[in-house]
């Protein structure tokens, strides 16, 4: 905790998960919904609920006839992609 307190602040969402993403009409680019939560704080809470969504897909996957499978295989693609793209996993410092 004392690591994460010492790191820079910056706001985050704060409640990232798949029923708070929207895509635009071409479906290139994502956003956010549900800002209730947003705060100043360590951006690795973002990232950690990012990482939290995408295992959530995969179980989901996993347990089967819960979501249609394309969306699901569509959204785990997707955070997978974001997650990269973000080097989101750098901050873990390991």
């Amino acid at each position: 905790m004392h690591f994460l307190s010492d790191a820079p602040q910056t706001l985050v969402h704060h409640d990232c998960h798949p029923g708070n993403l929207f895509w635009n009409k071409n479906r290139s680019a994502v956003g956010f919904l549900d800002w209730q939560l947003v705060r100043i704080g360590e951006g690795v809470s973002d990232v950690a609920h990012l990482v939290y969504a995408f295992e959530a897909m995969v179980v989901t996957l996993a347990v089967g006839g819960m979501m249609n499978l394309d969306c699901n295989l569509e959204l785990i693609r997707r955070t997978a992609a974001a997650v990269e793209q973000l080097d989101a996993f750098s901050v873990l410092q390991i």
